[in-house]
């Protein structure tokens, strides 16, 4: 992050982003993952930093709430639109 960005808003993104490294998940996958190629610690850090506000931009931008398993449920909800069209042909 620069350096002329808001004091604060870094240092919220940056706690949020070692809590999140700290937690199992994708992103404490994706920590150990680049830890095991050799990476340093502020390089991973800033990536997950970057990965967590693509995240909240894209959250914000399709005005959708955070769910964790957001795979699974994406291919259920595509599924079940999927059937619902092909009834619709039905009818």
């Amino acid at each position: 992050m620069k350096y002329y960005t808001c004091s604060l808003l870094r240092a919220t993104i940056n706690h949020a982003a070692e809590c999140t490294i700290q937690e199992h998940g994708i992103y404490r996958d994706y920590y150990l993952r680049m830890k095991a190629t050799g990476k340093p610690y502020g390089i991973i850090l800033n990536n997950v930093k970057n990965k967590l506000i693509h995240l909240v931009f894209s959250l914000v931008t399709n005005d959708v709430d955070y769910e964790r398993n957001h795979e699974f449920l994406r291919a259920k909800r595509k599924s079940e639109q999927a059937m619902s069209a092909q009834l619709k042909t039905f009818n």
